[in-house]
């Protein structure tokens, strides 16, 4: 029995030893036929990257070695994953790759080859973050590139961030000092966590918002809501939710201008530029702000000739005797009567071709028509056969401009006042034959006291003559074209005595300052008033009432520095220059300067003449004149009681100007042409100017006597006594400075 078991196991371990040998014969020439399109990525050869050329290569003999391809599978396994450039130069090689290692050594000499130095540092410079890629994917082949160039661990650091999105990635890397590949690593992976938990908990902190537009289904921003920072560290936006399908999420992530997407701003946009579009030229690669061209000036305003005019120079005109009129513009400074196409087209005018170049203020191009015609103007009672330059409509708002061919033609007159304009013939100058009155107080009778005189035809003569006084000298003006003779006893006319405004130039001169023209606290006694008066008017020269009596300091002058160029405008309407003229403000000038003026409110309700320096302005020089500091002044005022406030009477008139620049501030009106001879309201360097004259007056009183800012003094004290000290010493520094000051 037990024999008959032991060779029952015998032979069973005989069998076992049997079937192992056949397994492992069949392992060593058998084999199976995986799927390769799942072990070997496709090759297309062009990136250039050796790596990639080695990596695929590797992996396709390792492949082959662990599934014991044979060399004919192993080449179908090649040419199977292929492609793109590569397959081409299988195709162009076919011939010669008998087996695997011939397409192993060619392969490698063809995509392997040892790269050069500057194409590699080429494409790691070039190698960026992309708009959906990872970071973590850019990190990695940004390093291997680096690693390649052998740079050190602070140059590979540098290059990382060069090529990131994020800035706010890129600021906490830089604030970091840890430079190896893994810290470097670590630190962005901590701020990517960071930013996606901080993200998500601002986003839960907001309330839902839906955006519902007309003939649209609602949006919500729940989708947004539950949307996180990716790994590049912006904002997922639902994939075909953009500005143009009801998607704007304008409280959460920006908008982009270059592209109009949402999620990122124009700076960070990887999308081709938008090529920039001037609005004022039309034309591509800059802004109006940066625009060096210059339109033809257009005036604004409505050219329909039934609505009742706005401007005296707006008139209806009728064009060749036609009962229709249409809206004109008597213009006394254009040379030209210029036509619209339009209007020329409408009453069919014989247009001739003629080119005909207008030219407009400033350094505008010239105008240029190429059309001109002869046609009969009608304007209020005056009609004349005039020649008409035609120009395109949209050159002008206005159908007709009548200029000097019509309103210089013989016996064409007209008067202007302050609302109205009316054309006539002949009409004669007003006075121009009027006689002086015989009856009126202060007229006396002039007769001549030397036996003969004679005064030559067109010219002038001062001769002796008595009135019922005594004996004056008059100036006796012939105009004729005849000799005008007299003897002796002759009445040649009547004089009357001028009766002269005072001038405000002493003491005695000047009215006194009494107690309603002073702003004082009415709790004060009335011993505190008389003493605030008698102090007031001890300095009487520090206040001014009118432009008369205006200071004007020897303490500084200001000086404007331009590049010479002149500055002319058209002219602006004015009221206020004959009183600044007569106070020596202003005086006339032939400047080749001319700045319009405006009349503009000032906080009390005055009116205040301004001159617009814009241009003026953009070409001078400017300068820079420390203000004092608010929170200086407020330390000042600590523990002070009474206060006292003083306000400089039309300051900047009081600072004289340059010799050079007084005609820089030339100004035009349609009177005449004036300039300054103080310093205007609306120059750039005004308050500089202004600040280092208050400066030097009032510096050597100390801030805490008196605060200045521009021309407005504040003087603070803790007693009445106090305080008429301080005003008293105000005073004298302004009479000293030729300053006054208003009440």
């Amino acid at each position: 029995m037990l024999e008959q078991n032991r060779l029952r196991e015998e032979q069973m371990r005989n069998l076992v030893d049997k079937l192992m040998g056949q397994s492992q014969n069949y392992q060593k020439t058998m084999s199976f036929v995986p799927n390769h399109l799942q072990l070997i990525q496709n090759f297309d050869g062009e990136t250039g990257d050796t790596d990639v050329a080695d990596e695929w290569l590797s992996a396709l003999c390792t492949a082959a070695k662990l599934n014991n391809w044979p060399d004919t599978y192993t080449m179908e396994a090649a040419r199977s994953n292929l492609s793109g450039p590569a397959r081409q130069w299988y195709l162009s090689h076919m011939a010669d790759l008998k087996n695997f290692d011939d397409f192993s050594k060619l392969f490698k000499v063809t995509f392997t080859s040892e790269e050069s130095i500057t194409n590699i540092w080429k494409r790691m410079y070039d190698r960026v973050q992309g708009e959906k890629e990872s970071v973590f994917n850019y990190y990695h082949e940004k390093v291997r590139l680096c690693r390649k160039l052998k740079l050190n661990q602070d140059e590979t650091k540098k290059m990382v961030c060069v090529g990131l999105r994020s800035r706010d990635l890129v600021t906490a890397l830089l604030s970091s000092s840890r430079n190896t590949e893994p810290e470097l690593l670590t630190d962005i992976r901590m701020f990517m966590e960071i930013q996606a938990e901080h993200s998500g908990r601002v986003d839960h902190t907001r309330s839902r918002e839906t955006i519902v537009k007309p003939g649209t289904t609602s949006t919500t921003y729940s989708k947004w809501h539950k949307t996180k920072p990716n790994e590049q560290g912006n904002l997922n936006i639902p994939t075909g939710l953009t500005k143009t399908n009801n998607f704007k999420p304008k409280e959460y992530s920006p908008m982009c201008y270059n592209c109009q997407l949402f999620g990122h701003i124009a700076r960070d946009c990887t999308r081709t530029k938008r090529t920039l579009k001037c609005s004022k030229c039309s034309i591509e690669g800059h802004t109006a702000k940066y625009c060096t061209a210059t339109k033809s000036e257009e005036i604004l305003v409505n050219s329909n000739p039934h609505q009742k005019p706005t401007n005296c120079y707006i008139k209806p005109v009728f064009i060749n005797n036609n009962n229709e009129p249409v809206s004109g513009l008597v213009d006394t400074g254009s040379a030209f009567s210029i036509t619209r196409k339009s209007v020329a087209d409408k009453f069919k005018l014989a247009v001739t071709p003629k080119e005909v170049k207008m030219w407009v203020y400033g350094n505008s191009q010239p105008v240029t028509s190429c059309r001109e015609s002869q046609a009969t103007l009608c304007v209020d009672t005056v009609k004349e056969l005039v020649e008409c330059v035609i120009v395109d409509d949209e050159l002008q708002k206005y159908d007709v401009i009548v200029g000097r061919t019509f309103v210089d033609k013989e016996n064409v007159t007209f008067i202007k006042t302050s609302d109205q304009l009316h054309f006539a013939y002949g009409m004669k100058f007003p006075f121009e034959d009027s006689e002086v009155p015989s009856k009126e107080e202060n007229l006396y009778t002039a007769i001549t006291t030397r036996n003969f005189e004679e005064i030559p035809p067109r010219s002038v003569k001062i001769t002796n003559v008595a009135t019922q006084d005594n004996d004056i000298e008059v100036l006796i003006v012939n105009d004729g074209d005849e000799p005008v003779t007299w003897s002796k006893g002759k009445i040649v006319g009547n004089v009357k005595n001028k009766i002269h405004s005072p001038v405000h130039d002493s003491l005695n001169s000047c009215k006194t300052i009494t107690t309603d023209m002073v702003n004082y606290n009415p709790e004060f006694s009335e011993g505190r008033v008389n003493k605030l008066l008698d102090l007031i008017n001890s300095y009487r020269m520090c206040f001014a009432f009118s432009a008369q009596e205006l200071g004007c300091t020897n303490v500084v002058e200001m000086d404007i520095v331009d590049n010479g160029v002149p500055v002319v405008c058209k002219p602006y309407r004015a009221r206020i220059v004959k009183e600044w003229k007569e106070a020596g403000i202003v005086s006339d000038t032939v400047s080749p300067y001319a700045s319009p003026v405006l009349l503009v409110q000032k906080k009390d309700g005055d009116p205040r003449l301004v001159v617009d320096y814009r241009k003026l302005n953009a070409q001078t020089v400017r300068r820079v004149f420390p203000t004092p500091q608010l929170d200086d002044h407020l330390e000042t005022l600590y523990g002070a009681k009474l206060f006292c406030t003083l306000d400089l009477a039309s300051g900047y008139l009081q600072v004289p100007l340059t010799e050079a620049a007084k005609e820089k501030t030339a100004f035009i009106t349609p009177d005449d042409t004036e300039q300054f001879e103080r310093m205007a309201f609306g120059l750039v360097n005004a308050p500089y100017e202004f600040s280092r004259l208050m400066q030097r007056v009032l510096n050597p009183l100390k801030r805490k006597i008196a605060m200045w800012y521009l021309d407005d003094v504040l003087m603070p004290a803790i007693s009445y006594e106090e305080m008429l000290d301080r005003l008293k010493l105000v005073f004298e520094a302004f009479q000293t400075a030729h300053l006054t000051l208003k009440l």
